[in-house]
């Protein structure tokens, strides 16, 4: 099972959209780039600028630690429902969370709400989305 894989000898939920991240993941790959400012004002909340820029970052960040490899870096941008649903370490060696780095790079805004963005990525041309949200005045990435 590939939740199995990721996650060392546990079988967890990462929230309902990490779970889906990670699940699709076979072939890297995604053609949009980063969400642009007036794709964000056109959503039904105007995010201000500060907050597009930290949830870009969470996500961002969230790419390089996976590529760093630095679980610590990982687990530290992940809400406090993701980690109250996971156990174990996760495995950020294997191929899977590779495929997952590189598309996270490409993430968009597709909705913005109030202290949260849904991001959509691509991964072997499934759209997938994820949220972030903002959590004791930090934006962490969380599920659906």
């Amino acid at each position: 099972m590939l939740r199995q894989h990721i996650w060392r000898n546990k079988t967890i939920l990462l929230a309902m959209a990490l779970i889906s991240i990670w699940g699709f993941l076979v072939l890297p790959g995604c053609s949009s780039k980063g969400t642009s400012d007036t794709a964000v004002k056109n959503l039904a909340y105007a995010a201000s600028q500060e907050d597009i820029k930290a949830g870009n970052k969470t996500v961002a960040d969230t790419s390089s630690a996976i590529q760093a490899r630095d679980v610590k870096a990982f687990t530290s941008l992940m809400s406090k429902n993701v980690l109250n649903h996971v156990q174990g370490s996760p495995d950020l060696t294997c191929p899977a969370a590779s495929t997952l780095a590189d598309s996270l790079r490409n993430a968009k805004i597709v909705k913005a709400e109030k202290d949260a963005f849904t991001y959509e990525i691509t991964i072997n041309a499934a759209r997938i989305t994820f949220m972030v949200i903002k959590e004791d005045g930090t934006w962490k990435i969380s599920g659906l």
